[in-house]
């Protein structure tokens, strides 16, 4: 079971074995039992149980060593180890409990002895039954919840980070781009922005210089309705293509879009999944006149996995808060199919105890049913174990009821 103090960021998974050690008058085998994967950082908790002990400074004792084996690449902070191994008399009660605990664990607890094997034969009737001992090893990892840390250094991070770059750099590798440098109209060294151009035409066709000043790719302020009036009275041969070309500014980035039904692009594929878009493009509003878009709120790489995946028909690899960025826009422009694609990479991204809170507080906030139907499904013990656990957690919180 995990547990987590969601005002600390302690985090703490608690595993309980039952172990029997048959024959225990004269069996020196070890004896293990193992719990796969309770958590995404965790892929097993061990408990090994030696009757007559490890070595020689352990012979004739019985000792319960625990072993913790995480993810590969990840290095929990302040982590500690601890548990309570205790007797389970003939009558099924808890006796002799007796409690171990390791700081920034290291794997070598062979002395931690339990209890003389002799004691135990001594008082076999109670014990004992038909030669059986069993034992009962309750143990407790602890670690603090870092995000940063954790994301910043683990392999499957490093991993999916490598992935998510492949794809959309190869997606990215035919769109023409441009770097526009800011830094003497904001007075900040070095702050600039990317232009990507989906229409494959403004950054590249000689004809459309005119048109590149007036975007700002030369730093020049842009000046768009009276840009798109001159290029319709200078350049009538190109105003087919410019009638059709809108401008998203998506922070901190700018991107050109061609908007056309009738052309198959990656534009129109937008246009086609989002109804709101659709309703800007045929609204006589400032966005319709100007053929531009602010979505100031929205960050560029949230928007750039979004076009790749009309495009491919797939989302990217992605962490958790990239995928909520997509979420939330494809909810606000109504794309319906990229939204239940999210929410199902959404569940799938889980790692933190806090992330599955803010998952359940969205499919609240958002009225998903398809959200809430997944998570549901999701959290059932044999499914999923983790997020069983950590919905009971939160269930048996006080203040379950405020956002639920």
């Amino acid at each position: 079971m995990d547990f987590t103090n969601y005002e600390t960021g302690s985090h703490v998974i608690k595993t309980t074995f039952e172990i029997k050690i048959e024959d225990f008058y004269s069996t020196s085998d070890l004896i293990g039992k193992e719990h796969r994967n309770p958590h995404p950082l965790v892929q097993s908790i061990y408990a090994a149980v030696y009757p007559n002990g490890v070595d020689a400074d352990t012979e004739g004792w019985v000792v319960v060593l625990p072993d913790v084996d995480v993810s590969p690449g990840w290095n929990p902070e302040n982590e500690m180890l601890s548990w309570i191994v205790s007797i389970i008399d003939n009558t099924g009660t808890p006796k002799i409990p007796r409690s171990f605990e390791e700081c920034h664990f290291d794997g070598d607890f062979q002395h931690e002895k339990y209890l003389d094997k002799s004691f135990i034969l001594s008082r076999a009737d109670e014990f004992l039954a038909e030669g059986v001992l069993t034992l009962r090893c309750d143990i407790y990892f602890t670690w603090n919840d870092n995000r940063d840390d954790w994301s910043g250094c683990t392999y499957e991070y490093m991993k999916m980070k490598k992935e998510q770059l492949k794809l959309l750099n190869g997606f990215l590798h035919t769109i023409p781009k441009a770097t526009v440098d800011t830094s003497a109209e904001t007075g900040h060294s070095g702050e600039a922005y990317k232009i990507y151009d989906f229409t494959h035409r403004i950054l590249t066709l000689p004809q459309f210089d005119e048109v590149r000043k007036a975007f700002g790719i030369y730093g020049i302020a842009p000046s768009f309705t009276r840009s798109r009036s001159k290029s319709k009275q200078n350049s009538p041969e190109i105003w087919d293509i410019w009638e059709h070309v809108w401008i998203f500014d998506i922070y901190p980035d700018r991107f050109f879009l061609l908007l056309d039904e009738n052309q198959e692009s990656v534009g129109s594929s937008l246009m086609k999944a989002s109804p709101v878009l659709r309703r800007c493009l045929n609204t006589p509003m400032k966005e319709k006149r100007d053929k531009r878009i602010e979505l100031y709120h929205v960050k560029s790489r949230a928007f750039l996995m979004i076009l790749f995946f009309l495009e491919k028909g797939m989302l990217p690899p992605a962490q958790f808060d990239e995928l909520v960025d997509v979420y939330k826009i494809s909810h606000l422009y109504e794309m319906k199919e990229l939204q239940q694609k999210c929410a199902q990479q959404l569940v799938k991204s889980l790692v933190f105890p806090t992330d599955f809170e803010e998952l359940l507080r969205i499919a609240y906030l958002y009225s998903d049913e398809y959200l809430s139907t997944i998570l549901d499904s999701s959290c059932v013990e044999d499914v999923c174990p983790f997020l069983f656990d950590w919905r009971l957690n939160i269930e048996d919180r006080l203040d379950f009821a405020c956002y639920i």
